[in-house]
């Protein structure tokens, strides 16, 4: 099953942020947005794994965030990767924590050959909210408009809980369902 460790975005933030999605929604209808109810940042996307190693993988997670105190996250900021101009992915930035950092050092360093994932990520974390996913060109016009947002705060809140998550991929976008929580 496709599965990925992640936290959800507190109401109040994720209000804000999809009323600047909604903008962005009506200048380029060729960007596929996220739906609010999907709206997380990412820890870890472990990709296929396998029923059975469900159990064991709860466990990595589990060991990872022992000692781990809640912290608090600011979203801030709105971006593309690779880059504005030749965007894939819209996404909404986070500060870096050192909490955050090192729950996904942990998780990563828990999977190492264990061969319940198919690959770990190696390229520095960069935590944030997707937005949207683009497929050919992003419209001049948006580019402009996520320049003038680029720097804009939406909030700060407390992760105290962190989610594994099934992804179930359908015509109509992803589908997610809890698999199980980590209390920090």
């Amino acid at each position: 099953m496709r599965t990925f460790l992640a936290f959800e975005v507190e109401e109040g933030v994720k209000e804000k942020i999809l009323n600047l999605t909604d903008h962005f929604r009506g200048i380029d209808r060729g960007v596929r947005w996220i739906r609010p109810e999907n709206s997380h940042v990412t820890i870890h996307f472990f990709g296929e794994v396998d029923e059975e190693n469900i159990p064991e993988l709860e466990g990595i997670i589990r060991d990872a965030t022992q000692g781990i105190s809640p912290f608090t996250i600011e979203i801030r900021g709105i971006s593309a990767f690779p880059s504005l101009e030749r965007a894939r992915v819209i996404w909404y930035g986070t500060r870096i924590h050192e909490q955050l950092n090192a729950v996904y050092n942990n998780v990563r360093d828990g999977l190492k050959g264990r061969g319940i994932v198919e690959k770990l990520e190696t390229r520095p974390y960069t935590p944030h909210l997707t937005a949207g996913r683009v497929k050919g060109r992003i419209k001049p016009r948006l580019v402009d408009e996520i320049r003038h947002h680029e720097k804009e705060e939406f909030g700060s809140f407390t992760v105290g809980i962190l989610v594994l998550f099934k992804s179930t991929l359908t015509a109509t976008g992803p589908h997610y369902k809890k698999l199980a929580l980590f209390n920090l």
